[in-house]
């Protein structure tokens, strides 16, 4: 098996390996944090199933992995950036993921062909996905200066910003004007942010004080019917 393939997996599965299954919730003290332990399989030798302790447990399975020791990083409150040893395949995915998540969420911010229609044959789905795959990442912008080793830097690309007097997008203001982040301008300050777009909020939901007042109006104005009728 000579294809390059990790992800995390849950441990009801069949064919996993009780040995690395963990049932705590959550990394006791007396374990230290990075520790991992692996199992390889005896079919597909290629084939290494491990189980890593990040704040979590976190099972992970992968073909064709060099399971070396790597870091990775990671933030406390208290110690706030720390390094985390973990085997090379941790680092792989953290990598690769980052497109993946980026494809998810343009996907849903759009019509897909894959999601619309359900078919029989799991190879026609597979094709729309593709289909999908390559419609986003044709209409997404990645800057290679300002993009961080692998991991890309996403910007929008639809003109929904007014610049100096220009309706621009923000893949455009972010270049043209700010010079790729060399020159903000001093009166935006921490006012720009890059970050991914955040998933649509839903209705707020009232709070019991607004619900019992809008029950009182309510009442009220069941009340003065009542009274109008009477004076009929």
């Amino acid at each position: 098996m000579n294809v390059y393939v990790v992800g995390t997996v849950v441990t009801n599965r069949l064919g996993h390996d009780p040995a690395l299954k963990e049932g705590r919730a959550t990394r006791p003290a007396s374990i230290p944090r990075g520790t991992f332990k692996f199992a390889r399989s005896v079919a597909i030798p290629s084939m290494v199933m491990f189980h890593w302790w990040d704040r979590k447990p976190v099972h992970y399975l992968c073909t064709g992995a060099i399971m070396t020791e790597a870091t990775i990083g990671r933030k406390v409150k208290q110690l706030r950036a720390i390094t985390v040893p973990c085997p090379q395949a941790v680092t792989d995915y953290q990598r690769w993921m980052g497109g993946v998540d980026v494809y998810d969420q343009l996907r849903l911010q759009k019509y897909s062909l894959q999601t619309s229609t359900k078919f029989v044959k799991y190879y026609k789905s597979l094709f729309f996905g593709f289909v999908d795959l390559a419609l986003s990442f044709s209409t997404t912008f990645f800057c290679e200066r300002c993009s961080l080793d692998d991991a890309k830097l996403w910007l929008c690309n639809k003109i929904r910003r007014q610049y100096n007097g220009v309706n621009k997008a923000c893949f455009d203001i972010w270049h043209d004007d700010f010079d790729a982040g060399e020159s903000i301008p001093a009166t935006l300050g921490k006012r720009v942010v890059l970050r991914r777009p955040g998933q649509r909020s839903g209705k707020r939901k009232r709070t019991s004080r607004e619900l019992r007042l809008a029950g009182d109006h309510e009442r009220s104005n069941d009340k003065d019917s009542d009274d109008s009728d009477f004076e009929d």
